[in-house]
């Protein structure tokens, strides 16, 4: 059995990107921490979030973990950090067990989402109606289309050895519906 870090408080190997109730993505680096990104500039913004943050020129795989009803900023980020370390510690310990696959870069985005709400029926009502609202008319649906394009050029080139995106790229999706922490 592989040992796995407890909390993994110093991991910082991630993006963090944040989500506004109506599931408009919000500039963290803005000057109050909360400008809307503007539609148009969705792709540059997740573009210099992402890529400069996280996807280096080796990375073959990414990761990305959205948490689920009740967590706030500073529980969402310390989930983030505990699963990630564990996932990095894990990959290489067992990297070896698969011959065929040359390396594994992983690479890892965290969304946060305001989902926390007064506990019991009406408030989850409140979280599950938001969550809904924010694929339907905000923007959290362009989300994994947007990293799809900013990772599959970096990723095919590293597995394939060529330039364009040919070969294959994995993109993993690891979703909670509560955390650890919270079940």
């Amino acid at each position: 059995m592989t040992t796995l870090p407890e909390v993994g408080e110093q991991f910082s190997r991630f993006a963090m990107v944040y989500l506004d109730e109506s599931g408009r993505f919000l500039d963290s680096s803005s000057e109050d921490g909360s400008a809307i990104v503007d539609s148009d500039q969705l792709g540059p913004f997740l573009k210099r979030t992402i890529s400069s943050a996280v996807l280096g020129p080796d990375t073959t795989d990414v990761f990305v973990w959205v948490h689920g009803w009740q967590n706030d900023e500073l529980r969402a980020i310390t989930t983030a950090r505990r699963l990630f370390a564990n996932l990095e510690v894990w990959f290489k310990s067992k990297l070896a067990e698969y011959p065929r696959i040359e390396s594994m870069v992983p690479a890892f985005v965290a969304v946060h989402w305001p989902s926390t709400s007064l506990p019991g029926p009406g408030g989850y009502r409140k979280i599950r109606d938001r969550a809904k609202a924010m694929t339907e008319r905000g923007e959290a649906e362009f989300f994994l289309a947007s990293l799809w394009d900013i990772s599959m050029p970096r990723t095919n080139a590293h597995r394939s050895g060529k330039s364009s995106r040919q070969g294959a790229a994995t993109t993993s999706i690891v979703s909670a519906t509560r955390s650890e922490e919270g079940s």
